[in-house]
């Protein structure tokens, strides 16, 4: 039997659309499924390995707080879910040509350490400066615009039960959004 043109355009196509797939997009899209295949099954894993720590851990904490331009209700505000918790010190970063941080802290004067910087400095600096400062095994750096509710550093102190933990990240709830 003769094959016909027609017969011999498909042919010509399917095998163009066959070496397109073998040899471009699905080869992409294989490498692209097992990457992403590995990807989840090593999160999995892991997952499943996870257990939540649940002893206490008891050690000291310093709360390092930089602040430039907060709300003074919410500078005191954070200032005090930091005092409430079971923080050993809490250090409250801040410029002296800051007006706002100024009329905050005046009502906690002996209650927390105050680090004043004569100029604006960058928060890295002031946090830099503030860790200088700190008596405690265990820093928290929290920022002037989030409030920890009083059980939060229990529960991100958890964690550090095992000497393997060098570092928590914690979530949190963030007032100023700009």
């Amino acid at each position: 039997r003769q094959v016909g043109n027609r017969e011999k355009e498909m042919i010509i196509e399917l095998l163009q659309l066959a070496d397109f797939f073998v040899n471009g997009t699905l080869r992409a899209l294989v490498l692209f499924f097992l990457a992403h295949t590995a990807f989840f099954a090593t999160a999995r894993f892991y997952a499943e390995k996870y257990k939540p720590w649940t002893s206490e851990l008891r050690c000291d904490v310093s709360i390092i707080m930089p602040t430039w331009n907060e709300e003074p209700e919410n500078l005191k505000k954070a200032i005090g879910c930091a005092l409430s918790s079971k923080a050993k010190e809490v250090i409250v970063a801040y410029s002296l040509s800051d007006r706002k941080a100024l009329e905050a802290v005046e009502s906690f004067k002996d209650r927390i350490v105050h680090l004043r910087f004569d100029e604006r400095v960058p928060k890295k600096r002031a946090v830099y400066e503030a860790v200088k400062l700190c008596k405690s095994e265990i820093i928290v750096i929290q920022d002037s615009d989030t409030f920890f509710r009083k059980e939060d550093l229990e529960e991100i102190l958890k964690p550090f039960a095992d000497p393997k933990v060098g570092g928590v990240v914690a979530c949190n709830v963030i007032v100023n959004n700009k």
